[in-house]
């Protein structure tokens, strides 16, 4: 760290042009981010889905690709006029060579709406890159009164929103965390400086993701994790990075002497934290889904850049700037934040009633966390997806109420020849089946069957009738023979997956967070309760945002992507706060001072500048909570309860606890891991 901290030192404008060069390169790079990504990268390994996905292609090459509706639409029943319009609409389709195939025209019995079904070749990813111009071409031929409908129309409205979100968001979080800033550091230049980071990470960021998703298979959903993450680190490690500094420069020390000792202690914070964040999101790795894997890369990659800007730009920054940094400082608000009265008097209250303090803060999160226990997940269909308000979501809503919930997303067996009757019979029976239609033959023996839920798109209803269906053909025909796929498949496989791998997910995380913190603080107890207690505060949001969403809000239960997603964000964030604060009981720790005074030191230094980080970090994701999707609603809404708690009741009052209650047993080490990286740091050299 101390040589990091010295190219900055001796070389700021150096590293600061670096910096600047790449931000102006990476513009083009993270402009084209958005025309590389869709919504895609849902596709369970191994399931029953994904067989009926890659059977299609292989034996139903007239329905491969995805399944589009135009929908005409009529005030009054008017079934003539609806059959010609859709004669004329089939011709038009027909004749465009981007149209895989055209299926008869379907009236709903009303005589107010008639559908045409049509496939268009390809994956979901380039079906949604074409919906645009397509919807664009349909009203120019057949007029507004048609709509285009289906999966990828939805999903790809799904994307658009959550880009105007995206948006919305960053013209919301970033001048309230200027007003953040400003009362932090009492200082305009200072507070300038994290946002100035901040932008810059976001634009290396997004052109690091922008070249990555011309290799890979990038989702929607990378850009607004790794904004809402790179956007509150970038300004959190900046915010301990620079009030450090000061701290040191209060102390008489010069710049250059400032910014290496603030390197060698906060900036291995920061540098552990970036770490423990980066690798808790790789355990959505575990999942093995597309989805997953975009969310881990996008958020891992704006955790790392937002450190090691912390760590080389910031410190340029510092070194430019010296003095001037506290330039239009309000100096008595400055001289009261730095004697620390409150958290002072908050540290001594606290152990002065350790064991009560512990067992209070415990008992409040454990009732806090109730809820989970009853937690659903739900993959939302196309009528559960988009806003009531929606055009399209309406009209969807209208088909499915004219024709019936499945009728644009069916469930679809494909069967061998010999058991098609069985089959058919089976599904017929089901009572959450409202129809059958005929069988279509395809290549090798294989047939395709569509069956209509009764229950809409993604509801409890539908997942059981998916779930009854397979047992069903399971138990009359030969493994191998039937699979059970379709877009209500998708979402039964999507969680079950979740459900199965969660534990894992979890372990991953724990084990290297707790193998990382026992290097970085030279301790098994502190990691041990540290990897605890934020499973604690986990387990606590995870229960707070149930009880909003699913018990009070009357939603059947939790995007399926929500409880791992929170659960990465939240354990890696409550592991951010908890390196600051044990790395600065720590560094008092090995002054000799006793535990007692170096946790109560810890809180009075360290107490401010994490509950206005947190404070920081809680805004950028409430603007994300006011998003038109509900899914990242409920993530918005959990990740700012999470860092609520985290700041408050967990970092100022059950950690201090029972950092009080061990005592000196927190530091304890085995000899064998003593010697090979238990000693404490010498004294560094003087800064030339």
């Amino acid at each position: 760290m101390r040589a990091l901290a010295l190219i900055s030192v001796r070389r700021p404008r150096w590293v600061m042009a670096a910096w600047l060069t790449l931000a102006v390169v990476a513009l083009l790079p993270a402009g084209a981010l958005t025309k590389h990504i869709g919504n895609g990268g849902y596709s369970v390994p191994g399931s029953q889905s994904q067989r009926v996905d890659q059977l299609r292609e292989g034996h139903f090459p007239a329905t491969h690709g995805q399944s589009l509706a135009a929908v005409v639409s009529r005030p009054a029943p008017a079934p003539r006029a609806l059959r010609a319009e859709a004669r004329r609409l089939m011709t038009k389709l027909r004749r465009d060579p981007g149209i895989g195939s055209v299926a008869r025209p379907l009236l709903a019995p009303s005589g107010k709406t008639i559908i045409v079904p049509f496939y268009l070749p390809g994956s979901l990813a380039d079906a949604q890159k074409e919906v645009v111009s397509l919807r664009d071409w349909v009203h120019a031929v057949a007029g507004d009164n048609v709509t285009v409908v289906g999966q990828a129309a939805v999903w790809q409205e799904t994307t658009a929103i959550s880009k105007r979100d995206l948006s919305r968001a960053e013209r919301i979080s970033l001048p309230i965390s200027l007003l953040i800033l400003v009362a932090a550091f009492l200082s305009l230049v200072a507070a300038s400086i994290p946002i100035g980071l901040a932008i810059v990470g976001l634009v290396v960021t997004f052109a690091a993701l922008g070249l990555l998703a011309q290799v890979i298979d990038m989702s929607v959903y990378v850009t607004n994790t790794a904004q809402l993450l790179g956007l509150g680190l970038a300004i959190d490690y900046s915010l301990f990075i620079v009030s450090r500094y000061r701290e040191r420069r209060g102390e008489g020390q010069d710049t250059a002497e400032a910014i290496v000792g603030t390197i060698e202690t906060t900036g291995r914070a920061v540098l552990v934290s970036g770490v423990t964040i980066a690798l808790g999101l790789s355990s959505l790795a575990v999942m093995g889904v597309g989805v997953f894997r975009s969310m881990a890369i996008g958020a891992g990659t704006a955790a790392a850049l937002a450190a090691l800007g912390a760590l080389t730009l910031v410190p340029a920054v510092l070194r430019l700037l010296g003095p001037r940094i506290d330039r239009l400082t309000f100096r008595p608000a400055q001289r009261a934040a730095q004697r620390g009265r409150l958290w002072r008097a908050l540290g001594n209250a606290v152990l002065r009633r350790r064991w009560a303090v512990l067992i209070g803060s415990i008992a409040v999160l454990l009732l806090c966390a109730v809820p989970a226990l009853g937690t659903k997940l739900i993959f939302a269909g196309t009528d559960g997806l988009l806003p009531a308000s929606n055009q399209l979501r309406q009209t969807t809503d209208t088909v499915s109420r004219q024709f019936g919930g499945g009728i644009l997303e069916p469930v679809e067996i494909l069967s061998r020849r010999p058991q098609v009757a069985r089959v058919r019979a089976i599904a017929r029976r089901d009572p959450g089946v409202s129809k059958v239609l005929p069988p279509a033959p395809g290549k090798g023996g294989w047939v395709r069957i569509e069956v209509l839920p009764r229950a809409g798109s993604g509801s409890v209803g539908e997942v059981a009738t998916v779930e009854r269906l397979r047992r069903a053909v399971e138990r009359v025909a030969p493994a191998a023979r039937v699979f059970v796929g379709g877009q209500p498949a998708l979402g039964v496989d999507l969680i079950d997956r979740v459900e199965s791998r969660f534990p894992l997910m979890i372990l991953l995380a724990c084990s290297l967070a707790f193998v990382l913190l026992t290097v970085a603080l030279r301790s098994l107890i502190v990691p041990t309760k540290a990897v605890l207690t934020n499973l604690l505060s986990v387990a606590a949001t995870l229960g707070l945002v149930t009880l909003i969403f699913q018990d009070l809000g009357g939603a059947e239960g939790l995007a399926w992507f929500v409880p791992p997603f929170l659960f990465a964000i939240v354990f890696g964030l409550s592991m951010d706060y908890e390196v600051f604060l044990l790395s600065r009981v720590r560094e008092e720790y090995d002054r000799g001072i006793g535990n007692d005074a170096a946790v109560t030191n810890a809180l009075r230094q360290s107490g401010r500048a994490i509950t206005l980080a947190a404070l920081v970090i809680m805004v950028v994701f409430l603007s994300s909570a006011v998003s038109s999707l509900e899914s990242f609603r409920q993530l918005g809404v959990g990740m700012s309860i999470a860092v609520l708690l985290d700041a408050t009741l967990v970092r100022c009052a059950l950690v201090p606890a029972a950092l009080a209650v061990l005592g000196d047993r927190n530091w304890w080490l085995p000899a064998l891991l003593s010697r090979r990286f238990g000693r404490r740091p010498q004294e560094a050299p003087a800064v030339e």
